[in-house]
């Protein structure tokens, strides 16, 4: 993979869209990758071990991302390690091409599993910069 970063000089994606009374988890991170055509998912960023005593309760989980294609489509998700597949409905899909951030609905996670994130990437090329887990409060 080739790195790139192709918001250098502006302010980072990531790091604005959180509101005060939602809580992020950086699982992945890095300065930009470039994904390379032929459908594939690619596991990305360091395993992040769900402990769902350090959520509060009430909280909905989403997986939110900042990614782009270059055409076709890139596809993120979050993939469970401990059962060795993708959790239900974490599936994100852009064919923009440029960088923009999509949230999914709320997650259903395993206390004491390991979690990653995965980009698949159609006929084409993108890019991801990021993802996050974001807790959001009840409404």
């Amino acid at each position: 993979m080739n790195v790139s970063m192709p918001w250098r000089g502006t302010s980072h994606p990531l790091t604005s869209g959180i509101d005060a009374d939602e809580r992020a988890v950086m699982i992945f991170m890095y300065g930009g990758i470039a994904l390379a055509a032929g459908f594939a998912w690619t596991s990305l960023g360091k395993l992040f071990l769900y402990t769902s005593a350090n959520w509060s309760s009430g909280i909905s989980i989403r997986l939110e991302s900042t990614y782009r294609a270059t055409s076709s489509e890139v596809k993120v998700r979050l993939y469970d390690e401990s059962a060795a597949s993708a959790v239900s409905s974490s599936e994100l899909t852009t064919s923009g091409t440029t960088l923009a951030r999509s949230r999914t609905s709320a997650l259903t996670l395993v206390d004491g599993n390991e979690y990653r994130v995965q980009v698949g990437v159609q006929s084409s090329a993108g890019a991801i910069v990021g993802a996050s887990l974001i807790g959001l409060p009840p409404s």
